[in-house]
């Protein structure tokens, strides 16, 4: 099992990482561990966390 990430989630996960590291090697270093740490939970435990398929756009429930 394996985490896909939206394209669009993906690019803002690679652009946060960018910004914190930008800021300080440490605190992108810190923050990409801690988002690949939860993507680990959810490999070990996927029940645990809820599953959309296909993904939700939060335009179609209303949501900007």
């Amino acid at each position: 099992m394996k985490v896909v990430l939206h394209p669009q989630a993906d690019a803002e996960f690679l652009l946060a990482q960018q910004r914190y590291t930008d800021a300080s090697p440490l605190l992108g270093r810190r923050f990409y561990d801690e988002i690949t740490s939860v993507f680990s939970r959810i490999i070990e435990h996927p029940l645990r966390y809820k599953q959309f398929d296909p993904p939700v756009n939060p335009a179609e429930r209303g949501e900007s």
